[in-house]
């Protein structure tokens, strides 16, 4: 079986955003952008005089009430279809408009500067019901009020709706393509309530905001089993976020810079860099899953002058993952780009000290990974190989990079009985003993699994030097499961009918694989090869067209007859699917035999 892909640093990419803005009088917001809607302005020169769009939380706003206000306080009122699409004629009103979708209790804003698509979603909400509310006033008062309206600016709205898009980010492109995603506006972009695209996203997330002072939250969930996986921001209300001065740009232009200078340190000492090279950009005493700023410096080394004499040229850029205002800690995924092509990622921390945005690094003494587990193991009928059909468990896994550990025990939630986590390999015994001997740093790694899937806090007790310190884990959830123990939004493979390696090897297979909606990034189908006993390594997969989360994709594998000069008796497709945005949530994978 193979066993996940181990890399000291994780994966992501990240596109800029833009959006589409027109300017008028009283100025709300552009209506181009995707859908084929063009711009217009005051219901001239096209001709069209309807609002229309589409009102949605994920699910559709069936049958909701839309009310529109115009600038002089016209109103209008009408119904969205079963789909939560409208379309209003607003021949004789006069721009800009607010306006609001009500359904059951749910009311949420929108507003658009002239005629045409303007969707109603919670994240048109956000955005309207902030800018009231940091403006000492609230969009309920001025849509129920009378008198004209006062709006935000274009500039505004593109500013606003651009720290928007930068939250979220990784979810639209997990589902988006660049040029759909350069071109969304949240606004003016056409969709459909139909669980793809946009209405994805919405699925997917969740937004909470109150009055001023309270907090909002933007929450990320498993969009199968409701479970919540983490915030994407938590952010007082009524926070001005219209110009560029706002917190989330101020905070990530900082941690660019930060890295941009990084990035000019390694390309100027790769081959020789030292902890001390690197310590400017780190927090004091920085300690990283068990690495300390030397070994980190050594690990960037070792990515960069891999030959020890002749340096790659690096890139280092970062992604939003997640940012808190009242604590104002900011985690980001950071890209480091070899001009060779390989890439590495991780997730970081960063938190502003003296002026300067620094990288934090926890303090932990290992690499610890708390995580549950939902493997498919697919082999031919009346197989006697195991393992075979869908295994259920958790894991507990501890990597140390320095030979000081002696024990690790687990303490799980509602027991106090420790669970052993025995040492699985150990390069300090025996070099190479935990895989790849490429690696810069020696390892020790402690491992559980077990069938045993319970949820909540657990207590990762490590010895070191006879002195034991407990670090806590969570396990937030389990995907690819919900209710009792029913496998949803799990990856599988459609398209493959045979099990046998003699008729597989040496030809392309063409098959697809489900990417579940949860994902961080799309991971590549890979097969691995073996002889007998020996995995001899694997080849990944070419996707067919742009994979996006939730739905089949297309690929292409070829088996080769032979690798390393060896011949290859046996193959497994495997698909892994993770969500590295938050620490407790799982993975699940799908393995197909050929033997």
């Amino acid at each position: 079986m193979k066993k996940p892909r181990k890399s000291f640093i994780k994966n992501l990419t990240y596109l800029c955003l833009a959006g589409v803005i027109a300017l008028g009088l009283m100025t709300i917001i552009g209506t181009g952008g995707g859908g084929g809607e063009t711009p217009v302005g005051g219901g001239g020169g096209t001709g069209i005089t309807t609002l229309s769009g589409t009102a949605a939380t994920g699910t559709a706003m069936a049958n909701a009430t839309i009310s529109i206000k115009d600038s002089i306080d016209g109103r209008k009122t009408g119904s969205a279809g079963t789909d939560g699409k409208y379309s209003l004629d607003v021949t004789g009103m006069t721009p800009p408009f607010l306006l609001n979708a009500t359904s059951s209790t749910i009311t949420l804003y929108s507003a658009i500067d002239s005629t045409g698509v303007v969707n109603i979603h919670p994240f048109t909400d956000l955005i309207i019901r902030n800018w009231y509310l940091a403006k000492g006033t609230d969009v309920d008062t001025v849509f129920n009020g009378t008198g004209p309206l006062t709006l935000p600016t274009a500039t505004e709205l593109a500013t606003m709706q651009n720290v928007l898009k930068t939250i979220l980010t990784t979810q639209l492109n997990l589902v988006m393509d660049s040029n759909s995603f350069n071109a969304f506006n949240m606004f003016s972009s056409a969709f459909d309530a139909d669980g793809t695209s946009f209405d994805a996203v919405l699925d997917k997330t969740r937004v909470s905001i109150a009055g001023a002072g309270s907090t909002i939250t933007v929450t990320l969930l498993d969009p199968v089993s409701g479970t919540t996986m983490g915030d994407l921001l938590d952010m007082t209300a009524g926070t001005d976020i219209s110009t560029s001065a706002n917190p989330i740009d101020t905070a990530m232009a900082a941690v660019r810079s930060g890295l941009s200078s990084l990035q000019d340190t390694l390309n100027a000492h790769a081959c020789s860099l030292t902890g001390a090279d690197i310590q400017p950009y780190f927090e004091a005493g920085y300690m990283f899953n068990g690495w300390d700023i030397d070994q980190f410096a050594t690990i960037l080394s070792a990515m960069f002058c891999p030959n020890g004499t002749n340096p790659l040229t690096a890139t280092i850029s970062a992604d939003y993952n997640s940012y808190d205002t009242s604590t104002g800690i900011l985690s980001a995924k950071v890209t480091l780009l070899g001009s060779t092509g390989d890439q590495e990622q991780t997730v970081m921390k960063f938190k502003e000290d003296s002026g300067k945005w620094l990288a934090m690094g926890g303090g932990l003494p290992a690499d610890i990974k708390v995580r549950s587990r939902v493997e498919h193991h697919i082999r031919a009928a009346g197989s006697t190989n195991t393992p075979q059909g869908y295994v259920f468990g958790r894991e507990f896994e501890i990597t140390a990079y320095s030979d000081t550990i002696t024990a690790v025990t687990v303490t799980e939630p509602g027991n106090s009985t420790p669970i052993n986590v025995p040492p699985a390999c150990d390069d300090f015994a025996t070099t190479g003993d935990c895989g790849d001997e490429t690696q810069p740093l020696q390892g020790k790694v402690f491992d559980h699994k077990d069938t045993n899937l319970l949820t909540g806090t657990y207590t990762v007790n490590i010895t070191v030097n006879g002195f034991t310190t407990p670090y806590t884990k969570e396990i937030i959830g389990v995907p690819g499961v919900g209710g009792a123990a029913d496998l949803l939004d799990f990856p599988e493979f459609s398209g493959i009918t045979t099990h046998s390696i003699s008729v597989i090897i040496g030809t392309t297979i063409t098959a697809s694989v489900y990417t579940p909606a949860w994902v961080s990034e799309i991971a590549t189908p890979f097969v691995g090869l073996w002889d007998g006993s020996t995995r001899l390594g694997e080849v990944d997969a070419t996707w067919v067209g742009i994979p996006k989360a939730g739905q089949d994709n297309e690929f292409t594998v070829t088996i080769p007859a032979t690798f390393s000069s060896s011949t290859v008796t046996s193959a497994v497709l495997g698909q892994d699917a993770q969500s590295d945005v938050f620490e407790g949530w799982g993975q699940t994978d799908v393995y197909w035999y050929f033997e």
